[in-house]
């Protein structure tokens, strides 16, 4: 009824079915002549009601199309409409976007990556290379970070920031995740085999992969499959994600932690994570969002709040990593801020594993590798 009320004479609404409709605005002699409707339409629709006694609102977001300028046919009217909607949501909502040529080809390019997606796993394409994280104090190497990266047959390697999403969006990263942690569990197994036993490997891991209540058997499958230590094994979990199904992360990580699964939060400081959720977590490291670390140590801003990441991570006893470190200005800042990791450009790029052995220091054996005992990962449910 509303939407009626806020459309002109002879103009149409249909609803789709749940909660999406179609405006149908006819006789436009320019497409300016639709902004007033739009604006009655959002105005309308976040007008307060009452449901039951209670007060709510509702917002709208709108995309645009013109006839016969964008497309000729309905279904395609219908589909520029939709692409331009989901424009308008990710612009923040409660407002409207119109189709574009640009917004054509986006939906094109990003319906032959996820056709490519899904080639790629198939196909082999993908590999994981490794970031040393050096230890402050004594520069030496006993951790690294598995990074993926796709090496597409046409347009060469891809960077993470053009795919992860699309893998995360489309439910692939459930499939690409789980190659990444056997790989790079199987590469931490032949490092350890080679007499670098103490290595640690950090991976990262995607909300979905937290939502999957196998996951933490996964791990444990994986972790005894290779006979690691589980403390040799450390998930990276960005802020993102542990808000995300909040009950489904909480059991995840409860397993996971009981298990010995050395836990990160990565990006710390991008998010909205709070104080309640570090406690629930109880993470082993902290890794400082790079963009703090960017413009250190010229801006005073970013220096108290990195000081103040610290002084956290102190008082929670927890490990921090700075990421991000390019410069040896900033190296020599963060210095002052005590005893830490870093990871970065300045120490070394994300490498192939065999360039990254040159770095790894042969470790003593532990105890319980050198009496033969197999690591125990059975206690993951």
């Amino acid at each position: 009824q509303r939407l009626k009320n806020a459309l002109r004479t002879g103009d149409t609404v249909a609803r789709l079915g749940g909660d999406e409709f179609v405006l149908l605005l006819c006789d436009l002699t320019q497409e300016q002549e639709c902004l007033p409707v739009l604006e009655r339409v959002l105005g309308a629709i976040a007008a307060p009601l009452i449901l039951q006694n209670r007060q709510v609102t509702v917002s709208a977001s709108i995309g645009v199309t013109i006839y016969p300028g964008d497309a000729m046919e309905i279904e395609n009217l219908l589909k520029n409409a939709d692409q331009a909607l989901y424009v308008a949501k990710n612009a923040g909502r409660n407002r409207f976007s119109f189709f574009t040529p640009a917004l054509q080809e986006a939906a094109q390019r990003r319906a032959q990556m996820t056709h490519d997606l899904r080639l790629a796993l198939a196909s082999q394409q993908f590999r994981v290379v490794y970031q040393p994280i050096v230890e402050l104090a004594t520069g030496a190497v006993h951790k690294a970070e598995a990074l993926v990266r796709w090496q597409h047959p046409v347009r060469g390697m891809i960077p993470p920031m053009e795919f992860i999403g699309l893998a995360e969006e489309t439910g692939l990263i459930l499939n690409l995740g789980h190659w990444v942690l056997e790989t790079a569990c199987a590469q931490l197994a032949a490092w350890q085999a080679a007499g670098r036993h103490g290595l640690q490997m950090a991976i990262n891991v995607s909300a979905l992969q937290l939502r999957d209540p196998d996951f933490p058997a996964r791990v444990a499958a994986t972790v005894q499959r290779h006979r690691l230590l589980l403390h040799t094994l450390e998930l990276e979990l960005t802020e993102v994600t542990l808000l995300a199904d909040g009950e489904a992360t909480q059991r995840a990580v409860a397993a996971l932690r009981a298990a010995g699964v050395r836990l990160a939060v990565d990006d710390f400081g991008s998010g909205y994570s709070s104080l309640a959720t570090l406690k629930m977590l109880q993470p082993d490291r902290l890794k400082i969002d790079r963009g703090f670390v960017r413009d250190l140590p010229r801006s005073d801003g970013d220096g108290a709040l990195v000081q103040a990441m610290f002084g956290m991570a102190r008082a929670l006893d927890v490990e921090v990593v700075a990421e991000g470190v390019e410069t040896a200005a900033q190296r020599a800042w963060l210095l002052g801020c005590g005893p830490h990791l870093q990871q970065g450009w300045l120490w070394a790029r994300a490498l192939p594993a065999e360039s990254l052995v040159s770095l790894l220091p042969a470790l003593p054996v532990p105890e319980a590798v050198s009496q033969g005992v197999a690591p125990d990962a059975t206690s993951i449910p």
